[in-house]
């Protein structure tokens, strides 16, 4: 009968052995799983980024044309207004 009770003590702790062991296989396959998420997302966020650097300097591109641009337009507009006052004291004096 010890024999008995023996048997099915090692028989249920056994069971609850390998009831831990599933456990810990299904913790690991949940972890494994959320691993791989995390990295597609990871991977998904540095492809974003990329593309958020890359949209960032073409507008800094175009920001450095445009102020370009507007620095050879006052430019313009400076040589102009000499013009006219050289031409306005020029009929002034005529």
């Amino acid at each position: 009968m010890n024999s008995m009770k023996r048997f099915f003590t090692l028989f249920a702790l056994a069971g609850l052995s390998v009831s831990a062991f599933a456990q810990s296989n299904l913790a690991v396959a949940d972890l494994q799983q959320d691993f791989a998420l995390l990295k597609r997302e990871v991977g998904k966020l540095r492809l974003e980024v990329e593309q958020l650097r890359a949209e960032n300097e073409k507008m800094a591109e175009a920001l450095r044309k445009a102020q370009a641009s507007n620095a050879s337009t006052e430019s313009a507009n400076l040589m102009a207004n000499s013009l006219r006052s050289e031409m306005a004291s020029k009929d002034d004096a005529t």
